[in-house]
Formats: C-alpha cells, structure tokens, sequence
C-alpha cells in the first residue's frame, strides 16, 4: 500500500511540475533588450545591422499595365484605375515601375486623381 502511494506522489509531483515547465514555456517572451539575429550578428562581425523596412499604408504600382493601389505589403492590389500606364509620362511610368509610397489617405486620394484624370 505504502509503495503506491509512493507512487502517487511521484505521478503527481511529476505532472505538477511538467504542467509549470508547459506554462513557463507558454509565457515565455524574449527580453525587449535581447539582440534580434540580424543586430547579434552584426554585433559580432563589427558591421552594421540592417535598419528595419517600414511598409508604407499604401503604394501606387503598375498592374497589368494600369495603375493599381496596394494596401501595406498586400501583393494583389485592391483598386485598379482604368488609366494604362502608357499613357502617362516617362517619369510617371518610372516612378510607378519602382512603386510609390503613400502616406495617408489624403495623400492617395491627391495622386489618384492626377493619374485617374
């Protein structure tokens, strides 16, 4: 009788401590000061680390030819003008090979309807 009861306490303390080791590993959440990879490694090689890439809220492209709307760093686009790309100036047609950034809405709003018109 005394070696299952001995037994029941090793059961039980063994789950307890399996259910706080579970836990632990749940909650835990790395340091905020703790190096990501990328800033470790350059920490140790002596260069610099990359600097962090913002995605804008929107950025005007090309799309099968017209000028599209993404929205963050969506690859398919949500709007799509009926304006062709061709049809707008070189510089134009550059900057929206590249992307254009947007800001705001106010902003987007401003360049849609240069492009759309």
């Amino acid at each position: 009788m005394e070696q299952v009861s001995r037994r029941r306490w090793i059961l039980v303390i063994g789950l307890a401590l399996a259910m706080v080791l579970g836990a632990a590993a749940l909650l835990w959440r790395p340091a905020e000061n703790t190096p990501s990879a990328p800033r470790l490694q350059a920490e140790i090689t002596g260069q610099q680390a990359p600097a962090a890439v913002e995605v804008p809220p929107y950025r005007i492209a090309v799309w099968q030819g017209k000028v599209a709307v993404f929205e963050g760093a969506e690859p398919l686009p949500s709007t799509v003008l009926e304006t062709p790309v061709a049809s707008l100036p070189p510089a134009d047609q550059q900057a929206l090979e590249r992307g254009i950034p947007v800001g705001s809405r106010e902003e987007l709003a401003g360049l849609l309807e240069d492009y759309g018109s």
